[in-house]
């Protein structure tokens, strides 16, 4: 196995672990929209890794355009993938153009899958290039030339990772978010990455092929960025917690204290049945509104009643009739 080849398979191994990571946490919180194109995502770079892999143990042509042909139609579903991505985590799930570019790449994608060599790749134009790495053996790429259908994905990945980049800016612009700036790093990092590949495919200059490893930078700066929201979400639940707990024991205390009140005034008062004075536990005898005032809260003031007042008219009358008399 060539040495690249190793290290394509361990990044395959690390980006298929983040990716099923992602994949679980969706699973238990299906709400954070964001994880599950994240996961998918991770493991479609996963699938890109392999067949890197997969291309630098090429010995043959033929041998080489069949993995060549898995990893470009896995980079047309990565450009698909990561458009969803980017729509959800900038919160443009509706924008027009980021729909558009999922329904277009899945439509390149299709159409690589069932189109003849002569559209996608043909061993009748053969490029195998040598590129020699520093304290490395000599890289060898067993490729055939990208029809026209690749050519217009790599074409389209192109037109579309500035505008990638726009949303992530923008959000930020609006926001300052702060996760969004390692989300924009790690794509820049990615983008220039594949307008290398390309240069390198299209023949431009010879160079060994890096988008396997620019797609690093996006992993580690989205899995930082996500985690850093689960964070605060978690923080944030935590806070809540804390503040209904510290409401209940407030409310519990209240309702303490008005039972304590209340129970001064549970059970058997003896009360005079003709002056209404109450009898404490001492044997002393109270005012009605004397014993409630010192065992509630309640205050009084004084008046007459309806029927009393009759009865105090009545009385005078009397009296005055009397003295009249």
């Amino acid at each position: 196995m060539h040495p690249t080849s190793i290290t394509c398979v361990a990044l395959a191994a690390f980006t298929a672990a983040v990716g099923a990571f992602y994949l679980y946490l969706y699973r238990r919180r299906p709400a954070s929209r964001e994880y599950l194109p994240f996961a998918l995502l991770c493991l479609c770079v996963a699938c890109y890794d392999a067949f890197a892999a997969g291309l630098y143990d090429s010995e043959s042509l033929a041998e080489g355009i069949v993995w060549q042909r898995m990893q470009l139609g896995a980079m047309t579903a990565l450009a698909a993938l990561l458009s969803w991505f980017i729509g959800v985590f900038t919160g443009r799930p509706r924008d027009p153009v980021i729909r558009g570019a999922i329904v277009w790449f899945g439509l390149l994608l299709a159409a690589s899958l069932f189109a003849g060599p002569a559209l996608t790749l043909s061993a009748a134009n053969p490029i195998v290039l040598q590129v020699d790495v520093p304290f490395l053996p000599t890289v060898t790429y067993y490729e055939a030339a990208m029809g026209p259908i690749y050519q217009l994905a790599g074409l389209s990945a192109l037109l579309l990772f500035p505008y990638l980049l726009w949303c992530l800016y923008d959000r930020w612009r609006r926001t300052r978010d702060r996760l969004m700036l390692p989300a924009l790093t790690g794509l820049v990092i990615y983008f220039m990455g594949v307008v290398s590949d390309l240069l390198v495919s299209l023949r431009v200059y010879e160079f060994v092929y890096v988008s396997e490893y620019a797609f690093l930078g996006i992993t580690v700066a989205m899995t930082y960025a996500l985690l850093e929201n689960y964070v605060a979400v978690q923080a944030a639940y935590e806070r809540l917690n804390a503040g209904l707990e510290l409401q209940v024991r407030e409310r519990t205390a209240e309702i303490a204290e008005t039972l304590a009140r209340v129970k001064k005034l549970e059970g058997i008062v003896p009360i005079c049945m003709s002056c209404k004075r109450i009898r404490d536990d001492q044997s002393s005898w109270h005012l009605l509104e004397t014993y409630l005032s010192e065992h509630t809260d309640a205050m009084f003031s004084h008046g007459v009643c309806p029927q009393c007042k009759e009865k105090f008219i009545r009385e005078f009358e009397q009296k005055k009739k009397k003295l009249e008399a």
